[in-house]
């Protein structure tokens, strides 16, 4: 139903929507990011492996159908994705000085997408965008040659 969804409002996006392409940007990314977690499991090895208690068995689950974690981890992506398109007007309008929850949202929607990378195509696009991100923190402090300022 959520890959049919998200083909029918990107169907209807041409003909019967007109929406500022902000909201298509954070509608689109919200469906990713519950169809990902709900297709693909932690990892091959982690759904492997035999559980040992109920507890583990319900919250990381088999092969068969999405754990507990997974639903957590649609749930939060598809939240943190759609806040961009919900509070639109109320981002644009405090202009770079963002609210405790803009931070801890954004915050959270670049770890779940970090870990949403690492499912779909394994640990190597995560560690380099954590480089990267990593290093726009910490470029003022680095060897001139590699350096820069942050505004």
């Amino acid at each position: 139903m959520v890959a049919f969804s998200w083909s029918a409002f990107q169907l209807a996006l041409p003909e019967f929507l007109l929406l500022n392409s902000t909201y298509v940007r954070s509608i689109h990314l919200t469906f990713a990011m519950v169809l990902l977690f709900m297709w693909r499991g932690p990892s091959r090895r982690t759904r492997s492996l035999k559980p040992d208690s109920l507890l583990q068995r319900w919250w990381f689950g088999d092969r068969s159908r999405p754990a507990v974690f997974d639903w957590v981890l649609c749930l939060l992506g598809g939240v943190t994705a759609l806040y961009m398109a919900l509070d639109y007007e109320g981002i644009g309008a405090r202009a770079g000085d963002a609210l405790f929850r803009d931070r801890l949202l954004g915050g959270l929607l670049i770890l779940i997408l970090l870990e949403g990378a690492r499912r779909a195509v394994g640990p190597a696009l995560p560690a380099i965008a954590l480089l990267f991100i990593l290093y726009s923190f910490f470029s003022e402090s680095m060897p001139e040659i590699i350096a820069f300022r942050n505004a």
